[in-house]
């Protein structure tokens, strides 16, 4: 686990989840997505037939995103 500066409290980030800025992440795709909701404080569904990142967006998009493409 990884720390980063949050508000007035520090709370401790999967090593997976980095943030570039206030309006910026980088996420590794295999994180599961209980683990990104935490982080960022997100509320992505966790209800589908997925349990990562990588397999949302898989779901959404209706294919595999290309190396490089900002989702």
């Amino acid at each position: 686990w990884a720390t980063r500066p949050r508000t007035a409290a520090r709370k401790s980030y999967p090593s997976s989840v980095c943030t570039l800025s206030r309006s910026s992440s980088v996420v590794a795709g295999t994180t599961p997505l209980r683990d990104v909701n935490r982080a960022l404080d997100f509320d992505l569904p966790e209800d589908g037939d997925w349990n990562t990142l990588a397999g949302l967006c898989i779901a959404r998009l209706g294919r595999i995103p290309t190396n490089g493409e900002t989702v």
